[in-house]
């Protein structure tokens, strides 16, 4: 007989069991569901942070900074949106690396340009700017010079010459340039004099004389220091560089006339809009309002402005030496060559006549003068200190450089004509008579 009791109760177990599997594999199936949910939702985190590093996607400040994405409900959409994700970051990848070749070709041209001489533009000041007046307190300046020119400053001058700068038409120096500040003289802080009539030599002359020239001139003879520039400076390199120098102090009129004639003016500015202290610059041109256009060394940005003559005297500094304006001028030739002919040449030629009259009247009656080379060391005494002197005072008449420099390199004797033969026969003897009869 079959236990019915026990055969449900056997069926009833066999359906908890069944439920049981079902649920538990239910349960299974959801979590492995959320699982893959989670690992979308960080590949996806993961492949935004991607895009918006490699600047794909940019994220406005104003949007949510968090994105939400939803999760595929498939694995084969997820697995499509990867392979797209992918494509478009390699297309990405690709244009990148474009993008990174036209900037490096870029970088290169731009290099190649910047090796290249520059053309540098001239400056032609149009913008007035009013000076006030100032009670400053002036600020000294104190800088250690220790000479010593770089063996590039000779490459440096020549690119600067073929570059120049100008103001109006006026070669500009600067002395803060690095071409003339690799010598140990201090030109950026304390070279604003010889700066200034580096600019007047150039332009007069037409020779390119620098301001490292000017500075190791001045400091070699005693007008330039750790201090900067002696006020008497500006007149003895003028002197130098066989230029006029005429000190205006503080004429407007003086100033106005040197202007008009085209003659630069340096000029030493006190405690006010150009420096703190004393500083040299030069004014190059005035025009009908009587606004000046300058050349100052220390500044291009200055340069770039007119200024009233009257607010610049304003701002002057006291000075010695002729200053604080000073015209710069090229002197007049003194000798006429055979050509030129009329007569100026005749009242230029009677005057080297009387000249030389005049100096031969101081001398004994039918004698020459020869001279030899002096022995170093050798002192001049006597009748040969007076003759050297006399000579001396003959070439500043005449304005002739050569017998001033052979009166300081000789010395002279005076002898009756015929005597002077054996003299003559050495390769150091001069025949100061001679060479004025040739000349003049």
């Amino acid at each position: 007989m079959i236990d019915i009791t026990k055969d449900k109760e056997q069926r009833a177990d066999l359906l908890e069991q069944g439920q049981s599997i079902i649920t538990n594999e239910y349960q299974n199936k959801e979590k492995r569901k959320r699982a893959v949910r989670t690992i979308h939702k960080r590949i996806s985190a993961c492949l935004l942070m991607l895009l918006i590093s490699t600047g794909t996607i940019s994220v406005s400040a104003n949007e949510p900074k968090t994105t939400e994405i939803q999760a595929p409900a498939q694995t084969e959409v997820s697995t499509q949106a990867s392979i797209s994700t992918e494509a478009t970051l390699t297309e990405q990848t690709k244009v990148n690396v474009h993008q990174k070749k036209e900037q490096s070709k870029k970088k290169e041209n731009s290099k190649k340009k910047s090796k290249e001489p520059k053309t540098k533009k001239r400056t032609q000041p149009s913008k007035l700017k009013k000076l006030k007046k100032t009670k400053k307190k002036e600020q000294k300046i104190q800088v250690k010079i220790r000479p010593q020119i770089s063996k590039s400053y000779t490459e440096e001058s020549l690119k600067m010459k073929r570059n120049k700068e100008y103001i109006g038409h006026y070669i500009y120096f600067n002395q803060g340039d690095a071409a003339w500040n690799q010598n140990g003289y201090g030109i950026h802080a304390a070279g604003c004099g010889p700066t200034s009539m580096a600019v007047c030599v150039t332009n007069l002359t037409k020779k390119w004389v620098t301001p490292v020239d000017t500075t190791k001139w001045a400091y070699e003879n005693g007008y330039y220091s750790s201090e900067g520039s002696v006020h008497s400076a500006i007149p003895a390199m003028a002197a130098h560089w066989d230029l006029g120098c005429e000190g205006l102090g503080t004429t407007e009129q003086a100033i106005k006339k040197s202007l008009k004639k085209g003659r630069p003016v340096i000029a030493l500015m006190g405690p006010g809009y150009f420096t703190s202290g004393g500083h040299f610059m030069v004014l190059i041109d005035i025009d009908q309002n009587d606004n000046v256009t300058i050349a100052d060394v220390g500044s291009r940005r200055r340069s770039h402005y007119k200024y009233p003559l009257r607010d610049v005297i304003g701002q002057s500094k006291k000075a010695d030496a002729g200053g604080p304006f000073w015209s710069v001028y090229l002197k007049k030739s003194v000798r006429v060559t055979k050509h030129k002919k009329g007569k100026k040449q005749k009242e230029v030629q009677d005057g080297f006549e009387k000249i030389i009259q005049e100096f031969y009247a101081g001398i004994e009656e039918g004698k020459i003068l020869i001279g030899h080379k002096r022995m170093a060391g050798e002192k001049l005494t006597g009748s040969g200190k007076f003759l050297k002197n006399q000579v001396l005072s003959l070439a500043a008449k005449l304005g002739d450089g050569k017998i001033k420099s052979i009166a300081n390199t000789y010395s002279f004797e005076s002898m009756p004509i015929g005597d002077e033969k054996g003299l003559l026969s050495s390769p150091s003897g001069f025949n100061l008579n001679k060479y004025l009869e040739r000349t003049y």
